[in-house]
C-alpha cells in the first residue's frame, strides 16, 4: 500500500480548478435543469474539444493490469450534433510516464462521477428529449463509473514516489486548464 494517499493529493491540487469549472454558467444550467438545446450542443462541443486534447496518448499507456483508460471520443461523436471542429493550441503531448498519465486519468475518469449525476438531470429535462439517450453521459455512467473504481484501486495501491505524486498533480491541473480553455 502506498504511504501517501495520491488521491487526496490530487483532490487538493485540483480543488480550485474543479470549483471554477463547476461555477461556470453552463455547468450551473445543467445542474439546475435550465439548460436548453443550444446549451446542450455547446456542452457537448466543449466536452469534445477538451477530451480531444486532454486524452492524447492515454489509450496507449502501458497501464497496470488493474486499470485501462477508455477514450470518450466514440461516445462524444455518437451525440450526432452538427459537425464541430476541434481548435488547435490546447493539446497536451502524450504523457511521458505513468505519473503524468495518472494525473490526466484522475481528471478524465473522475468526471464519470459528475457525468452520472448530469445524466439524471438531462433525462429529467423535457426540452432535451431530442438528444436522448445522451450517449456521452450514458457512457460516463455505464462505463466511466467502473473505470473510476478501477482507477482508484490502482492509484491507492501503486507505490508512488514524492516526485511521481507531484508530477501527477501537475498533470491533473493541466487537464483542468485544457477544460477551462476549451470553449
Amino acid at each position: 500500500m502506498a504511504d501517501v494517499d495520491l488521491l487526496s493529493e490530487l483532490r487538493a491540487a485540483t480543488r480550485a480548478s474543479h470549483a471554477a469549472l463547476d461555477g461556470r454558467p453552463l455547468a450551473r444550467a445543467v445542474l439546475d435543469g435550465s439548460i436548453d438545446p443550444d446549451g446542450y450542443r455547446e456542452l457537448i462541443a466543449w466536452q469534445l474539444h477538451a477530451h480531444a486534447h486532454a486524452e492524447r496518448g492515454l489509450t496507449s499507456v502501458a497501464w497496470p493490469a488493474a486499470f485501462t483508460y477508455t477514450s470518450r471520443q466514440p461516445a462524444l461523436h455518437a451525440e450526432h450534433l452538427a459537425e464541430t471542429t476541434v481548435p488547435d493550441g490546447l493539446a497536451l503531448a502524450a504523457p511521458a510516464d505513468l505519473a503524468e498519465a495518472t494525473g490526466r486519468a484522475y481528471v478524465l475518469s473522475g468526471s464519470a462521477l459528475g457525468g452520472a449525476l448530469i445524466l439524471k438531470r438531462l433525462e429529467a429535462n423535457e426540452s432535451l428529449r431530442a438528444f436522448a439517450p445522451f450517449p456521452f453521459y450514458r457512457f460516463q455512467r455505464e462505463r466511466g463509473l467502473p473505470e473510476w473504481r478501477a482507477f482508484t484501486a490502482f492509484a491507492k495501491t501503486h507505490p508512488w514516489t514524492a516526485a511521481e505524486r507531484a508530477e501527477a498533480a501537475r498533470s491533473a491541473v493541466a487537464v483542468f486548464e485544457v477544460f477551462a480553455k476549451a470553449d
